[in-house]
């Protein structure tokens, strides 16, 4: 009794004033047990039904297939051990003698049997913990295809990966980052697709991670990219299952944290963005469509300021008469100059984009309504910008939203390039369109080209870029992708055509 006290004190000493941690003494098959759990993570009715009860009630019960014990029993009767096999129902128990591993598992939700005159105890793995039901992502709305999405837990979503994957290569390997949070990261991938020497840097850049903890699978993206100063997206990320079992089958890897709906994906391709899940239930000309429209609208939102700009200030004669009346009837009674009221403009939109984010819901509506009819009629009526200039910016911001994974790139690119239009004209823009496509052109993701297929030029692997092929003529995999089994249809083993 009070050799099993002090090994409960020591287990108390280590959560030091933590109200919430609970131990239960009870008496069974002549030995004193002791329950240690975390209250918040206690389901009541498994620690009475499938715990105490059982121990409890084991005393009684005599035949054959059950022993009976007392103080006569042999000293080499391992009573842990018969406790695991023959009594207590749970699925998960495990037998262990380490102080630290065991106070880490009872800090996650486990609880810990310890038995009287023994210094191990079992582990028992019956936690409960909140969570929310799976439903679709606010992030990835579709029309046409599964509305299922990621939630924060990490079994469940392994489990909706393993529902649409029925395979042994498919292949989940754990490990924990963080030194406080202790979070479980899961690496997924099929072992007769992906690149293993992709798979290997990925591990072992997981595994240098020296952190206090991570609260979000985000933590995680500047560790895992190749030019973390750049402001070009590195790791790609989705919230449907159906989206990264997609890419998976392509040869990318997955990266899961337990309490993040966001899983993350290597490597990543500047093509990706352009493409959506829906595209692939849609009909492909419609698909074909959508894209060349997504394609557009980066042309307009990053080009139609700085353009606007530079017409107005350097190439004014370019433009055709009745415009060039509008754009100088509107801006005459303008205090500031074009280039600062397009700046002054993009100031605008910025300040209502960032605070409708953070805007209650029930304020949302009558906020949109002050910031998109109040002030912007405002701004132009009292003089402080013309109605070309609004339009212009507007516009140019909705359409950034047509690849809504790539809006703070766009931002930032799009501001860039109308200061190079105002300060030099059309020239600018071109210089500044020719460094970012050179920049890009030098882009690595874990040995693939960033702009595949458009650089380098890969034929085969432009049946899936901006004109949608039919998914029978898409036979093979990405070229881009280095990859052990490159055909993806006709190919009944799925183990034929392996390259090295």
């Amino acid at each position: 009794m009070e050799e099993l006290k002090k090994i409960v004190e020591k287990y108390k000493s280590e959560f030091k004033d933590n109200q919430d941690l609970k131990v239960r003494y009870f008496n069974a098959l002549n030995r004193e047990f002791a329950l240690i759990y975390i209250e918040s993570f206690a389901d009541f009715d498994i620690i009475s039904k499938d715990i105490i009860k059982p121990l409890m009630n084991a005393e009684i019960k005599r035949g054959t297939s059950q022993v009976i014990l007392n103080s006569s029993l042999n000293e080499e009767f391992d009573i842990l051990t018969y406790i695991t096999k023959n009594i207590l129902y749970a699925s998960e128990l495990e037998v262990s003698a380490n102080f630290k591993s065991n106070v880490i598992k009872i800090s996650r939700g486990e609880k810990l049997l310890l038995c009287g005159g023994e210094k191990s105890g079992i582990l028992i793995n019956a936690k409960k913990i909140e969570k929310r039901a799976i439903s679709e992502p606010p992030t990835n709305n579709v029309m046409l295809g599964p509305r299922e999405g990621f939630i924060e837990d990490l079994n469940t979503n392994i489990g909706l990966i393993r529902k649409r994957l029925a395979t042994s290569d498919l292949k989940i390997e754990s490990l924990e980052i963080g030194n406080y949070t202790k979070n479980k990261v899961a690496i997924c991938y099929l072992t007769s697709i992906a690149d293993s020497k992709v798979v290997k840097k990925v591990k072992q850049r997981l595994k240098q991670i020296n952190i206090d903890g991570i609260l979000d699978s985000y933590y995680l993206r500047d560790f895992l990219e190749e030019k973390p100063n750049s402001i070009f997206k590195q790791v790609g990320y989705c919230e449907k299952p159906d989206i990264l079992v997609g890419k998976m089958l392509e040869g990318r890897i997955g990266i899961i944290v337990d309490g993040s709906p966001i899983v993350l994906t290597l490597p990543f391709l500047l093509i990706e963005d352009i493409q959506n899940s829906e595209d692939y239930y849609e009909e492909n000309n419609k698909s074909t469509f959508i894209r060349i429209l997504r394609l557009t609208g980066l042309a307009v939102a990053l080009v139609m300021p700085g353009l606007y700009i530079s017409l107005q200030l350097y190439h004014f004669k370019a433009l055709p008469l009745k415009f060039l009346t509008t754009v100088i009837n509107s801006s005459q009674n303008i205090p500031m100059p074009p280039a600062l009221e397009v700046l002054f403009a993009f100031f605008m939109f910025e300040i209502l984009y960032e605070a409708s984010l953070r805007t209650p819901k029930g304020l949302g509506s009558s906020f949109n309504i002050i910031g998109a009819l109040i002030l912007g009629d405002t701004a132009v009526k009292s003089s402080l910008s013309s109605a070309p200039t609004i339009m212009i910016v507007a516009l140019s911001s909705i359409a950034i939203y047509l690849l809504p994974d790539s809006t703070n790139v766009l931002r930032m690119l799009r501001l860039g390039l109308t200061l190079l239009g105002a300060m030099i004209g059309i020239l600018g823009l071109v210089i500044g369109l020719i460094f970012i496509v050179g920049y890009l052109n030098d882009f690595d993701s874990y040995g693939v080209a960033y702009l595949s297929p458009m650089s380098p030029y890969i034929t085969n692997d432009f049946k899936d870029f901006i004109l949608k092929k039919n998914l029978k003529d898409l036979k093979t995999r990405p070229l881009g992708f280095n990859q052990k089994n490159l055909v993806r249809m006709g190919n009944k083993n799925g183990n034929e055509n392996k390259q090295d």
